[in-house]
């Protein structure tokens, strides 16, 4: 008897071969798409993070919520106009982020609450965060 395979065997463990690489392939896909999610939330909160330093350093009468939002009226409408986009690179692609803030005065104390949503789209669903902040009038 010679001390070789058959052709039923060589067979089987190409077809086992195949199956494991394929669950190999999807698993690689997943935990990319997975990656790249999770640099687009950082991304979007280092934009929400740099923009509120920004209104921080604004003059106390000139943060409201019209001259921030450029007649923009929702994130998901900045997204679509070309007045609170920011676009930032990742992966060697563009990715475009659309900024909307909320500025709620607190006139006894010389406050404004200052919250800044920013939007993206992802694989067709709009995800979104937000930061808040409060800028103080100097006396």
């Amino acid at each position: 008897m010679k001390n070789a395979f058959t052709i039923l065997e060589v067979l089987i463990s190409v077809v086992i071969f195949s199956v494991v690489m394929a669950a190999l392939i999807d698993a690689a896909g997943f935990y990319y798409r997975l990656s790249l999610e999770t640099d687009l939330l950082n991304a979007a909160s280092r934009v929400a993070k740099e923009n509120l330093e920004e209104i921080r350093n604004m003059d106390y009468g000139s943060v409201t919520q019209y001259s921030l939002n450029h007649g923009v009226s929702s994130c998901a409408q900045a997204l679509n106009s070309t007045a609170n986009v920011e676009t930032v690179q990742l992966r060697n692609t563009n990715f475009k982020f659309g900024k909307y803030f909320d500025v709620v005065v607190n006139s006894g104390l010389n406050l404004k609450e200052v919250t800044v949503h920013v939007c993206w789209n992802f694989r067709g669903n709009l995800k979104e965060v937000k930061y808040s902040t409060i800028v103080r009038a100097e006396k």
